[in-house]
């Protein structure tokens, strides 16, 4: 073995090196987006649980929502998420499509929640809050869960809002087919534009 061989094992070796220490770094980055992105999750998806399920309470006595409610219960906006948004190509594409569904069902309960706030909104609004709202939290589970297993964690409870979704569920089982359509073309069309 001559000095060349020495020379060009030694540059296979460095290559190899850097190749595994770029593989390295992507990975923290990856598992450190995907911790980020989780904790919101969640925390975005609780405060949604408890609107949830605080507005089918109230409005299965009463459509009108006190102002003790609606101060009560706020609906957060994501801190970490909008600087995510370039990094998601990194993940899964069935991540990437789930969070940015929630996040966009959750910007659309927020438009509605704001115009609860400021008294815009009122009777068969609740349902459409609710709907978005309901909507967001069915939707996130599988989220959360494929996050869990690329970390390597337990997989956490089942997020619900049982109340809120058989109200919504109540609702639309008494629509006709022409009302239902209008509906849900009333949800849909708000969902990017918010």
């Amino acid at each position: 073995m001559n000095l060349g061989d020495l020379a060009a094992l030694a540059a296979a070796g460095l290559l190899l090196l850097g190749f595994a220490w770029m593989a390295l770094v992507e990975r923290r980055r990856r598992r450190g987006l995907l911790m980020a992105l989780h904790h919101e999750t969640r925390g975005l998806c609780r405060e949604a649980v408890e609107l949830a399920e605080a507005v089918a309470r109230r409005s299965a006595a009463d459509p009108a929502l006190d102002q003790a409610l609606i101060d009560r219960h706020p609906l957060g906006a994501p801190q970490t998420y909008p600087g995510l948004v370039s990094q998601l190509w990194r993940l899964d594409p069935e991540i990437m499509g789930r969070a940015v569904e929630f996040h966009g069902q959750l910007a659309v309960a927020r438009g509605r929640w704001a115009a609860w706030r400021t008294g815009e909104a009122q009777g068969a609004a609740s349902y459409l809050l609710l709907s978005a709202l309901t909507r967001a939290v069915n939707g996130v589970q599988p989220l959360i869960w494929h996050v869990e297993t690329e970390l390597g964690w337990p997989r956490s409870p089942a997020v619900t809002a049982p109340l809120a979704s058989a109200l919504v569920g109540r609702v639309e089982d008494g629509l006709s087919d022409a009302d239902h359509d209008a509906a849900l073309d009333g949800l849909d069309a708000a969902y990017w534009s918010q």
